[in-house]
């Protein structure tokens, strides 16, 4: 039954980094490599090139087990071009991984002919796999590329320096850690709980709260039962603390409706209906935390919500309708995710 509970709870590790590295990545390369500071000044705006990374490399956008970021950046010494900075993300080992690096490498360079600085952020749990470098030779002839490896799980080592930081992208790390290393139990509801007791405790602003919130919670996924039991802490823990972690409509949609809609599915004792279930909570939790947040889920939405079959994508537009500014960017961000193959 354990087993069950686990092949049901699935963790989308990509969709997490991507949307971690789209709201933190000034504070997660602090924290991963603070040496890029003295280079890469985040005080100035920072370019995503994420559309022009895909349109570059159309056939990693789906059915791979990392995820990367482009973006452009200025530099410390005022050059005017900046720096072209490439972060990518791999959870599981894969023999190819420098010959992608290289790939990415070269492409961007020849598109941009700007400098490039490539960063990997391994979250497998292998200690031993540390791949950095590409190296191909053809008698004298000699290629050689090397690059930036950050392994995650040496911080595995450092988790009480983790919980003390007041970095976000350090809470946020800990909890893909604990993730990573442990089941779907009463075990992972009591590091959750505690994570979230930490967040709050950390004083940051409101949004990076509900921010950090949302991500934990969907990545740190546990059984519908301790999920209740979740959710009544959350309650307890806000009462204490008296700053609201989530307004009580946005608890609801993210826990108990989706507890609903697997108990209704299962009920039924039909693989589909529960499938069709659970797709309805995730479309009606976010037009539910739309609407409480800005008063308003237009109708194009909804119609795009309802052609959306697709749960992994629906979770990550739960994120978005959580953390976008207003429901332009909300909607801009729904158009490029239900456009990906």
């Amino acid at each position: 039954m354990a087993n069950t509970s686990e092949e049901l709870l699935e963790h989308d590790y990509d969709g997490y980094w991507k949307e971690l590295l789209e709201r933190f990545l000034p504070e997660c390369l602090t924290l991963l490599a603070p040496d890029l500071n003295e280079l890469i000044d985040f005080t100035q705006p920072i370019r995503s090139l994420d559309t022009e990374l895909h349109e570059l490399f159309p056939q990693d956008r789906s059915g791979r087990h990392f995820v990367d970021k482009l973006v452009q950046v200025s530099l410390r010494d005022g050059q005017r071009a900046g720096l072209l900075l490439h972060v990518d993300v791999q959870v599981e080992r894969d023999p190819d991984f420098s010959l992608r690096m290289f790939r990415y490498h070269y492409r961007l360079f020849d598109k941009y002919e700007l400098p490039i600085y490539s960063v990997a952020l391994l979250g497998d749990l292998d200690p031993k796999w540390r791949p950095q470098r590409f190296v191909r030779r053809v008698h004298d002839n000699l290629t050689f590329f090397r690059y930036r490896v950050v392994k995650l799980v040496a911080f595995l080592d450092r988790l009480d320096e983790l919980e003390r930081s007041e970095n976000p992208a350090a809470l946020l790390l800990l909890a893909f850690l604990r993730t990573r290393t442990s089941r779907p139990d009463r075990r992972r509801l009591h590091w959750k709980t505690q994570l979230f007791a930490l967040i709050l405790e950390r004083g940051f602003a409101f949004e990076t709260i509900q921010s950090l919130c949302r991500l934990a919670d969907w990545l740190m996924r546990i059984p519908a039962d301790l999920t209740l039991e979740f959710r009544k802490a959350m309650k307890d823990l806000a009462e204490q603390t008296r700053r609201p972690i989530l307004m009580d409509i946005e608890i609801e949609a993210m826990t108990i409706g989706e507890a609903r809609g697997e108990a209704r599915g299962e009920a039924r004792g039909e693989a589909r209906g529960e499938a069709r279930a659970t797709l309805r909570t995730k479309r009606d939790s976010i037009v539910k935390i739309l609407a409480a947040r800005f008063r308003d889920c237009p109708e194009p939405i909804v119609r795009h919500l309802d052609g959306c079959d697709d749960p992994i994508l629906l979770d990550r537009l739960l994120v978005e309708s959580a953390t976008a500014n207003d429901l332009a960017a909300f909607s801009q961000s729904l158009t490029r995710t239900l456009r990906q193959p």
